[in-house]
């Protein structure tokens, strides 16, 4: 907490004044953090905060201008792809206290904390921004923005946190995350001369080679850069008490085995079969945990069917009490953030999970601690972009795998996955509910493939403005009727929303920038992002997500007009 006075002194944060009379004045406290895998080595933090939640808009602040960019996350990935097909150096800084370099726009009056007594009637008045205050962010990068422009850096027209000098001379990249910088160069002598024209502006911790970033551990050596959550996921499954006991094979399994008090025996039954009722396959058996479902227990679920959906109904019905409500968010949260930066295997679980945060149930908490469950057996993947071997390459092949499920919840919404490679690297992914109701499974498909082409139309412009070259985006698409109304020009669509999708995949096909080739369903990765796969299928897709170069499918080989 004395460090954090100190600081607030040494950046002239405030002065004390008298109390006017009739002016809303806001209370401040401070809070106190323990971050365990800090790589800056400060473990515990004490921060002063404004009780911004007290202000009001348009009164106390202009809301319309609190934005602070950031790098997207699959900036961030991008970014480590360049640097492993460039063989770039990978560094990273800290910038101390960033927000107390920020000026405020506008004075703000505030009550010292409670630990800090000041003379009655003062108060104090705030010169620089202070977390809590809506505008502090923007700021922040306000100034930051402005320091690294002067300094000649650029700033990229595709992602507003990534600033850049390019040219025959030098290469360098900056990644910006708040107070968080990310640095690729190709020589040591760039990074130390940007290093050295920061200092004379900040306070900044500098780290040579790039380690952790945004929890993310990244791995540089001589054949790739690797990136995991390793660390991230021990301690939620720590924190969480998942153990052997918890064990799941597959992310959106609930196990016969589960120790939970509020399932009956009964019921443990009930949800081993009704969790499989999706994962049939040719009347094949199923592997679940370390037992079978056999043919035989099929047909006795079909005769016992509605006394199933009788308890799963009553099993849904009981809700959480506010304190595993607020549990059972904390999981999700945790679990969202692994699985849009470095877990695509857990993304389609983890997409249904958090869709029933705003009430959950007895059972939705149960599916929570099973996803955990596989974690905790698969608690190291790690995605890898592969360094390019001799002279480094500029040109980039991007190929999508894309799919969708047909309104299979009972909002009837469908839900769109996809799997975006660039050279056979995993750089972007992901599953989401449509926000559209379609009628049918061609216009799902349709929609589907509009929003990876949407996604890969910005990794390509990113890659462009970054001095790559990008040759035509291959498509892989499961639905023939969809590969077929796209390659007709002169088809259209009654629904309006629909036919502009159609017309945009339509444009880019009449332009050379994609092609769309046929796939069988059983080989397509992006499967996996919209339904839960049985176990053959769901490794099979798990293994082609993380090693692409090695994944081999059948080629269709009719043509994309049949």
């Amino acid at each position: 907490m004395q460090d954090e006075i100190n600081k607030l002194i040494k950046y002239k944060v405030f002065s004390i004044i008298d109390k006017p009379p009739n002016t809303k004045i806001i209370t401040t406290r401070f809070v106190n953090t323990y971050k365990p895998y800090d790589i800056k080595g400060k473990f515990f933090k004490s921060r002063l905060v404004v009780q911004g939640h007290k202000m009001t808009a348009f009164e106390d602040y202009d809301p319309r201008n609190i934005y602070s960019p950031v790098i997207d996350l699959s900036s961030l990935r991008t970014l480590l792809l360049i640097a492993a097909k460039l063989n770039l150096k990978c560094h990273m800084l800290d910038v101390e206290s960033a927000y107390l370099n920020s000026d405020i726009d506008k004075p703000v009056l505030v009550y010292p904390p409670k630990e800090l007594k000041i003379e009655k009637n003062k108060v104090w008045m705030l010169h620089k921004s202070l977390y809590g205050l809506p505008t502090s962010s923007r700021n922040w990068y306000n100034e930051l923005k402005s320091i690294l422009t002067n300094i000649g850096l650029v700033q990229n027209e595709i992602d507003a946190g990534i600033f850049q000098i390019i040219n025959a001379h030098e290469t360098l990249i900056i990644g910006v995350y708040v107070d968080d910088l990310i640095l690729l160069s190709k020589d040591e002598k760039t990074l130390k001369w940007f290093r050295e024209e920061l200092e004379k502006k900040l306070e900044i911790k500098y780290f040579e080679e790039i380690t952790t970033y945004l929890g993310l551990t990244i791995t540089n050596d001589e054949k790739e850069i690797r990136i995991n959550q390793n660390a991230m996921v021990r301690e939620l499954l720590k924190r969480e008490n998942i153990s052997e006991n918890n064990i799941s094979n597959l992310p959106s399994f609930v196990r016969e085995e589960d120790e939970d008090e509020i399932i009956s025996e009964e019921n443990r039954l009930v949800l081993r079969i009704q969790n499989l009722k999706d994962q049939i396959n040719d009347n094949k058996q199923f592997s679940f945990g370390n037992s079978k479902i056999t043919d035989t227990e099929i047909k006795d679920l079909k005769i016992d069917k509605e006394k199933i959906d009788e308890i799963i109904q009553k099993l849904n019905d009981n809700k959480l009490s506010k304190e595993d409500t607020t549990r059972y968010q904390s999981i999700v949260g945790s679990m969202l953030w692994i699985s849009r930066n470095s877990r695509p295997d857990i993304s389609f679980s983890t997409n249904q999970l958090g869709s029933k945060c705003a009430n959950p149930s007895q059972l939705d908490m149960l599916r929570a601690r099973k996803a955990l469950g596989y974690l905790y057996i698969n608690p190291e993947l790690e995605l890898k972009f592969a360094k390019d071997k001799g002279e480094q390459d500029k040109h980039c092949q991007i190929e999508i795998f894309v799919d969708a499920s047909y309104a299979p919840m009972s909002d009837k919404k469908s839900v769109t996955g996809y799997a975006i490679f660039v050279n056979q690297d995993l750089l972007s992914w992901s599953t989401k509910k449509q926000t559209k109701v379609t009628k049918s499974a061609f216009e799902s498909e349709l929609v589907a493939l509009n929003s990876a082409l949407t996604e890969a139309e910005f990794i390509t412009k990113l890659l462009k403005s970054l001095g790559l070259t990008v040759g035509k985006i291959k498509v892989w698409e499961d639905n023939n009727a969809v590969i077929s109304t796209c390659y007709q020009d002169n088809l259209g669509h009654k629904q309006r929303s629909i036919d502009i999708d159609l017309r945009i995949i339509q444009k880019k096909l009449d332009t050379g920038e994609i092609e769309i080739n046929r796939i069988d369903s059983i080989d397509n990765i992006a499967d996996t992002f919209t339904k839960q796969l049985g176990q053959l299928g769901f490794d099979k897709m798990k293994g082609a997500l993380l090693n692409r170069k090695e994944y081999n499918f059948r080629v269709n080989v009719k043509s994309n007009n049949d």
